[in-house]
Protein backbone atom coordinates (compact mmCIF):
# COMPACT_ATOMS: atom_id res chain seq x y z
CA UNK A 1 0.00 0.00 0.00
CA UNK A 2 1.32 3.18 -0.96
CA UNK A 3 2.12 5.41 2.18
CA UNK A 4 2.74 9.26 0.89
CA UNK A 5 4.46 11.64 3.40
CA UNK A 6 2.46 13.16 5.92
CA UNK A 7 0.92 16.48 4.67
CA UNK A 8 1.93 19.62 6.79
CA UNK A 9 -1.27 20.55 8.99
CA UNK A 10 -1.36 23.95 7.80
CA UNK A 11 -3.67 22.14 5.00
CA UNK A 12 -5.70 19.94 7.25
CA UNK A 13 -7.09 23.24 8.51
CA UNK A 14 -8.03 25.34 5.46
CA UNK A 15 -10.91 27.01 5.38
CA UNK A 16 -14.39 24.95 4.76
CA UNK A 17 -15.49 24.96 1.17
CA UNK A 18 -18.94 27.35 1.15
CA UNK A 19 -20.60 24.90 -2.04
CA UNK A 20 -23.46 23.46 -0.71
CA UNK A 21 -24.66 19.50 -1.97
CA UNK A 22 -27.99 19.97 -3.64
CA UNK A 23 -30.18 16.82 -3.23
CA UNK A 24 -32.73 15.47 -5.83
CA UNK A 25 -34.70 12.38 -3.55
CA UNK A 26 -32.49 10.14 -2.27
CA UNK A 27 -29.87 10.91 -5.22
CA UNK A 28 -26.87 13.51 -4.43
CA UNK A 29 -26.68 15.51 -7.53
CA UNK A 30 -23.86 17.24 -9.17
CA UNK A 31 -24.94 20.88 -9.28
CA UNK A 32 -22.11 22.37 -6.95
CA UNK A 33 -19.61 24.29 -8.92
CA UNK A 34 -16.09 23.86 -9.05
CA UNK A 35 -13.99 25.21 -5.99
CA UNK A 36 -11.50 26.34 -8.40
CA UNK A 37 -12.75 27.57 -11.34
CA UNK A 38 -16.40 27.65 -10.73
CA UNK A 39 -17.24 25.42 -13.45
CA UNK A 40 -19.49 23.22 -13.88
CA UNK A 41 -18.96 19.57 -12.61
CA UNK A 42 -19.69 15.98 -13.35
CA UNK A 43 -19.79 12.69 -11.52
CA UNK A 44 -16.67 10.12 -11.35
CA UNK A 45 -17.18 8.20 -8.73
CA UNK A 46 -19.30 7.85 -5.29
CA UNK A 47 -17.46 6.39 -2.06
CA UNK A 48 -19.15 5.22 1.20
CA UNK A 49 -18.24 6.74 4.40
CA UNK A 50 -18.88 3.78 6.17
CA UNK A 51 -16.48 1.69 4.50
CA UNK A 52 -13.65 4.72 4.40
CA UNK A 53 -14.39 4.98 8.21
CA UNK A 54 -14.07 1.24 8.54
CA UNK A 55 -11.04 0.90 5.94
CA UNK A 56 -9.08 3.54 8.60
CA UNK A 57 -9.81 1.60 11.26
CA UNK A 58 -8.73 -1.40 10.11
CA UNK A 59 -5.62 -0.10 8.20
CA UNK A 60 -4.23 2.24 10.68
CA UNK A 61 -6.78 2.11 14.12
CA UNK A 62 -7.59 5.74 13.78
CA UNK A 63 -11.02 6.91 13.82
CA UNK A 64 -12.35 9.49 11.48
CA UNK A 65 -15.94 8.93 12.02
CA UNK A 66 -16.49 12.38 13.85
CA UNK A 67 -14.50 13.90 10.65
CA UNK A 68 -17.51 12.72 8.68
CA UNK A 69 -20.30 13.87 11.20
CA UNK A 70 -23.61 12.39 9.85
CA UNK A 71 -22.73 12.35 6.35
CA UNK A 72 -23.23 8.92 4.40
CA UNK A 73 -21.73 9.18 1.25
CA UNK A 74 -19.31 11.50 -0.47
CA UNK A 75 -19.17 12.35 -4.56
CA UNK A 76 -16.27 12.64 -6.84
CA UNK A 77 -16.97 15.71 -8.87
CA UNK A 78 -14.64 16.40 -11.83
CA UNK A 79 -14.86 19.82 -13.44
CA UNK A 80 -15.43 20.52 -17.25
CA UNK A 81 -13.58 23.56 -17.03
CA UNK A 82 -9.98 23.05 -15.31
CA UNK A 83 -10.41 19.30 -14.82
CA UNK A 84 -10.27 19.51 -11.36
CA UNK A 85 -11.20 16.36 -9.19
CA UNK A 86 -13.13 17.29 -5.81
CA UNK A 87 -14.89 15.28 -2.93
CA UNK A 88 -18.11 16.62 -2.10
CA UNK A 89 -18.74 17.44 0.72
CA UNK A 90 -14.97 18.61 1.31
CA UNK A 91 -14.22 17.12 4.56
CA UNK A 92 -10.53 17.80 5.40
CA UNK A 93 -9.13 16.43 8.25
CA UNK A 94 -8.54 18.05 11.80
CA UNK A 95 -5.53 18.24 14.01
CA UNK A 96 -6.55 14.87 16.29
CA UNK A 97 -6.41 12.92 12.36
CA UNK A 98 -2.96 14.35 12.06
CA UNK A 99 -1.91 13.49 14.88
CA UNK A 100 -2.93 9.88 14.62
CA UNK A 101 -1.69 9.10 11.63
CA UNK A 102 1.56 10.49 12.34
CA UNK A 103 2.06 8.58 16.03
CA UNK A 104 0.94 5.41 13.29
CA UNK A 105 4.08 6.48 11.15
CA UNK A 106 6.60 7.15 13.68
CA UNK A 107 5.53 3.66 14.83
CA UNK A 108 5.39 1.74 11.76
CA UNK A 109 7.79 3.73 9.09
CA UNK A 110 10.94 5.64 11.19
CA UNK A 111 12.14 8.40 8.84
CA UNK A 112 9.11 8.58 7.20
CA UNK A 113 9.43 12.45 7.54
CA UNK A 114 12.91 12.11 6.08
CA UNK A 115 11.86 14.49 2.66
CA UNK A 116 15.44 16.27 1.60
CA UNK A 117 16.36 13.35 -0.54
CA UNK A 118 12.90 13.70 -2.76
CA UNK A 119 13.69 15.14 -6.29
CA UNK A 120 10.81 17.53 -5.53
CA UNK A 121 12.80 19.38 -2.91
CA UNK A 122 16.20 19.29 -5.16
CA UNK A 123 14.39 20.69 -7.90
CA UNK A 124 12.57 23.39 -6.88
CA UNK A 125 15.80 24.63 -5.10
CA UNK A 126 17.54 25.22 -8.60
CA UNK A 127 15.10 27.97 -8.89
CA UNK A 128 15.84 29.51 -5.62
CA UNK A 129 18.89 32.15 -5.42
CA UNK A 130 21.26 33.31 -2.49
CA UNK A 131 19.40 36.56 -0.99
CA UNK A 132 15.75 35.26 -2.09
CA UNK A 133 12.89 35.94 0.05
CA UNK A 134 11.12 32.50 0.17
CA UNK A 135 8.08 32.01 1.40
CA UNK A 136 6.67 28.06 2.30
CA UNK A 137 3.10 27.65 2.68
CA UNK A 138 3.06 24.71 4.57
CA UNK A 139 7.11 25.31 6.28
CA UNK A 140 7.01 22.52 9.07
CA UNK A 141 10.13 20.29 7.83
CA UNK A 142 12.32 22.84 6.89
CA UNK A 143 14.10 21.11 4.18
CA UNK A 144 14.43 24.48 2.45
CA UNK A 145 15.98 26.65 5.32
CA UNK A 146 18.46 24.04 5.97
CA UNK A 147 19.90 23.30 2.61
CA UNK A 148 19.72 27.14 1.60
CA UNK A 149 20.88 29.15 3.99
CA UNK A 150 21.45 31.96 2.19
CA UNK A 151 17.90 33.24 1.27
CA UNK A 152 15.62 34.68 3.59
CA UNK A 153 13.06 32.20 4.61
CA UNK A 154 9.12 32.25 6.12
CA UNK A 155 7.67 29.32 6.86
CA UNK A 156 3.99 29.11 7.92
CA UNK A 157 2.39 26.50 9.36
CA UNK A 158 -0.58 25.84 11.92
CA UNK A 159 0.36 22.96 13.63
CA UNK A 160 2.06 24.24 17.33
CA UNK A 161 4.57 21.89 18.05
CA UNK A 162 6.15 22.17 14.82
CA UNK A 163 6.05 26.62 15.12
CA UNK A 164 7.69 25.56 18.39
CA UNK A 165 9.84 23.03 17.76
CA UNK A 166 11.19 25.50 14.74
CA UNK A 167 11.40 28.72 16.21
CA UNK A 168 13.76 27.17 19.17
CA UNK A 169 16.09 25.76 16.37
CA UNK A 170 16.41 29.80 15.05
CA UNK A 171 13.83 29.73 12.20
CA UNK A 172 11.30 31.54 11.40
CA UNK A 173 8.07 29.85 11.24
CA UNK A 174 4.76 31.18 11.75
CA UNK A 175 1.01 29.96 12.96
CA UNK A 176 -0.82 31.64 9.69
CA UNK A 177 -2.55 30.90 6.74
CA UNK A 178 -1.06 32.24 3.27
CA UNK A 179 -4.55 34.31 3.20
CA UNK A 180 -3.68 36.10 5.87
CA UNK A 181 0.18 36.45 5.33
CA UNK A 182 -1.21 38.14 1.70
CA UNK A 183 -2.99 40.81 3.61
CA UNK A 184 0.03 41.93 5.28
CA UNK A 185 3.05 41.29 3.03
CA UNK A 186 1.86 41.24 -1.01
CA UNK A 187 4.11 41.62 -3.54
CA UNK A 188 6.90 41.02 -1.23
CA UNK A 189 8.25 37.49 -2.08
CA UNK A 190 10.67 35.89 -4.70
CA UNK A 191 9.57 32.45 -4.12
CA UNK A 192 6.37 31.35 -2.63
CA UNK A 193 6.24 27.60 -2.78
CA UNK A 194 4.03 24.22 -1.56
CA UNK A 195 4.81 20.78 -1.61
CA UNK A 196 2.29 18.29 -0.91
CA UNK A 197 -0.22 21.14 0.67
CA UNK A 198 -3.03 22.13 -1.82
CA UNK A 199 -5.03 18.42 -2.27
CA UNK A 200 -5.71 18.92 0.96
CA UNK A 201 -7.77 22.33 0.99
CA UNK A 202 -11.18 22.66 0.63
CA UNK A 203 -11.20 26.08 -1.05
CA UNK A 204 -8.13 25.78 -3.90
CA UNK A 205 -8.78 29.46 -5.25
CA UNK A 206 -8.50 31.25 -2.30
CA UNK A 207 -4.88 28.98 -1.36
CA UNK A 208 -3.49 30.13 -4.66
CA UNK A 209 -4.60 33.85 -4.77
CA UNK A 210 -3.28 34.22 -1.98
CA UNK A 211 0.16 32.32 -2.91
CA UNK A 212 0.07 35.20 -6.21
CA UNK A 213 -0.59 38.17 -3.77
CA UNK A 214 2.59 37.47 -1.95
CA UNK A 215 4.51 37.21 -4.78
CA UNK A 216 6.32 40.40 -6.09
CA UNK A 217 5.94 40.54 -10.01
CA UNK A 218 8.70 38.65 -11.75
CA UNK A 219 8.58 36.07 -8.62
CA UNK A 220 8.01 32.47 -9.27
CA UNK A 221 5.37 30.17 -7.42
CA UNK A 222 6.25 26.75 -7.18
CA UNK A 223 3.41 24.14 -7.09
CA UNK A 224 4.07 20.40 -6.06
CA UNK A 225 1.36 18.01 -5.36
CA UNK A 226 -0.01 14.20 -6.12
CA UNK A 227 -0.03 13.84 -9.92
CA UNK A 228 -3.82 12.54 -10.81
CA UNK A 229 -2.65 11.55 -13.66
CA UNK A 230 -0.67 9.04 -12.51
CA UNK A 231 -0.89 5.43 -10.55
CA UNK A 232 -1.95 7.11 -8.00
CA UNK A 233 -5.56 7.84 -9.90
CA UNK A 234 -5.85 4.06 -10.54
CA UNK A 235 -5.64 2.87 -7.06
CA UNK A 236 -9.07 1.31 -6.21
CA UNK A 237 -8.43 1.34 -2.06
CA UNK A 238 -5.98 4.46 -1.70
CA UNK A 239 -7.71 5.86 1.17
CA UNK A 240 -4.87 8.46 1.54
CA UNK A 241 -6.25 9.74 -1.65
CA UNK A 242 -9.52 10.44 -0.23
CA UNK A 243 -10.96 12.25 2.18
CA UNK A 244 -10.14 13.21 5.26
CA UNK A 245 -6.57 12.80 3.78
CA UNK A 246 -7.30 14.43 0.37
CA UNK A 247 -10.15 16.22 -1.26
CA UNK A 248 -9.09 17.70 -4.40
CA UNK A 249 -6.90 15.61 -7.15
CA UNK A 250 -4.87 17.56 -9.74
CA UNK A 251 -3.62 16.98 -12.71
CA UNK A 252 -1.29 19.07 -15.46
CA UNK A 253 -4.25 20.72 -17.25
CA UNK A 254 -5.56 21.87 -13.93
CA UNK A 255 -2.14 23.47 -12.93
CA UNK A 256 -2.09 24.73 -16.92
CA UNK A 257 -5.53 26.12 -16.08
CA UNK A 258 -3.86 27.86 -13.13
CA UNK A 259 -1.90 29.43 -15.49
CA UNK A 260 -4.06 31.04 -17.89
CA UNK A 261 -6.51 31.90 -15.36
CA UNK A 262 -4.24 34.39 -13.74
CA UNK A 263 -1.85 34.55 -16.26
CA UNK A 264 1.00 33.69 -15.17
CA UNK A 265 4.05 32.47 -17.42
CA UNK A 266 4.83 28.63 -16.93
CA UNK A 267 7.99 27.98 -16.20
CA UNK A 268 8.00 24.28 -16.36
CA UNK A 269 5.70 21.65 -15.17
CA UNK A 270 7.17 18.26 -14.36
CA UNK A 271 5.71 14.87 -14.07
CA UNK A 272 8.46 12.63 -12.03
CA UNK A 273 8.63 9.22 -12.76
CA UNK A 274 7.92 6.22 -10.32
CA UNK A 275 10.34 6.76 -7.31
CA UNK A 276 11.94 3.43 -5.86
CA UNK A 277 9.94 3.22 -2.89
CA UNK A 278 6.52 3.62 -5.10
CA UNK A 279 7.81 0.66 -7.16
CA UNK A 280 5.80 -2.03 -5.16
CA UNK A 281 3.04 -0.06 -5.32
CA UNK A 282 2.39 0.00 -9.03
CA UNK A 283 3.64 -3.73 -9.43
CA UNK A 284 0.95 -4.57 -6.84
CA UNK A 285 -1.72 -2.04 -9.04
CA UNK A 286 -0.88 -4.19 -12.21
CA UNK A 287 -1.44 -7.53 -10.10
CA UNK A 288 -4.56 -6.28 -8.73
CA UNK A 289 -5.95 -5.31 -12.25
CA UNK A 290 -4.83 -8.73 -13.11
CA UNK A 291 -7.10 -10.21 -11.15
CA UNK A 292 -9.96 -7.94 -11.61
CA UNK A 293 -12.43 -10.70 -12.39
CA UNK A 294 -12.45 -11.92 -8.75
CA UNK A 295 -13.46 -8.79 -7.64
CA UNK A 296 -15.50 -6.95 -10.23
CA UNK A 297 -15.91 -3.61 -8.46
CA UNK A 298 -18.38 -1.50 -10.54
CA UNK A 299 -17.13 1.33 -9.41
CA UNK A 300 -14.09 3.72 -9.37
CA UNK A 301 -13.30 2.45 -5.19
CA UNK A 302 -13.09 -0.86 -3.96
CA UNK A 303 -12.95 -0.74 -0.28
CA UNK A 304 -14.68 -3.94 0.99
CA UNK A 305 -15.51 -7.05 -0.40
CA UNK A 306 -14.06 -10.92 0.30
CA UNK A 307 -13.13 -11.19 -3.33
CA UNK A 308 -11.28 -7.68 -3.00
CA UNK A 309 -8.98 -8.52 0.15
CA UNK A 310 -8.22 -11.97 -1.79
CA UNK A 311 -6.74 -10.35 -4.55
CA UNK A 312 -5.50 -7.36 -2.48
CA UNK A 313 -3.58 -9.90 -0.77
CA UNK A 314 -2.23 -11.88 -3.80
CA UNK A 315 -1.64 -8.77 -5.23
CA UNK A 316 1.05 -7.67 -2.62
CA UNK A 317 2.44 -10.62 -2.09
CA UNK A 318 3.45 -10.96 -5.70
CA UNK A 319 4.35 -7.02 -5.97
CA UNK A 320 7.14 -8.65 -3.11
CA UNK A 321 8.17 -10.25 -5.53
CA UNK A 322 8.23 -8.40 -8.90
CA UNK A 323 8.78 -4.98 -7.95
CA UNK A 324 12.57 -5.38 -8.49
CA UNK A 325 11.97 -6.36 -12.24
CA UNK A 326 10.57 -3.11 -13.41
CA UNK A 327 14.12 -1.64 -13.61
CA UNK A 328 14.76 0.93 -15.51
CA UNK A 329 10.79 1.11 -16.75
CA UNK A 330 10.05 2.50 -13.78
CA UNK A 331 11.43 6.07 -15.32
CA UNK A 332 8.85 5.79 -17.74
CA UNK A 333 5.96 5.84 -15.64
CA UNK A 334 4.15 9.04 -14.38
CA UNK A 335 5.27 8.78 -10.37
CA UNK A 336 3.43 9.94 -7.35
CA UNK A 337 4.50 14.26 -7.71
CA UNK A 338 3.62 16.76 -10.26
CA UNK A 339 4.99 20.13 -9.58
CA UNK A 340 4.58 23.77 -11.57
CA UNK A 341 6.84 26.49 -11.64
CA UNK A 342 5.09 29.68 -12.77
CA UNK A 343 6.20 33.13 -13.16
CA UNK A 344 4.13 36.16 -11.79
CA UNK A 345 4.15 38.50 -15.19
CA UNK A 346 6.89 42.05 -14.42
CA UNK A 347 4.66 44.23 -16.44
CA UNK A 348 1.08 44.57 -14.97
CA UNK A 349 2.58 43.68 -11.28
CA UNK A 350 -0.83 41.56 -10.41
Amino acid sequence: MLVPAPPSPHASRALANEESVIRNNSNITTLTACPLCGGSRRQSARLSVANLVAEYRRRFDVDVARCFGHTQELLLLRCNGCDLEAFEPPITGDARFYRDMSAWWDTRMPGHDDIAHKPTYRRAMQHMKSGDKVLEVGGGTLVIPRHLKAVSYVGLELDPHSVEAAQRQGFDVRPERVEEQARSNQAHYDVVCSFQVIEHIAAPRDFVEACIACLRPGGLMIIACPNNQGFLSLMPDNILNMPPHHVTLLNRRTLEWIAEHWRLQIKNIVEEPLEHSDRRAFARLIWLYALGRFWRSSGRFALEGRGFRTASRISSAMARLTAPLLGSVAAAIPGHTIMAIYQKPVETGK
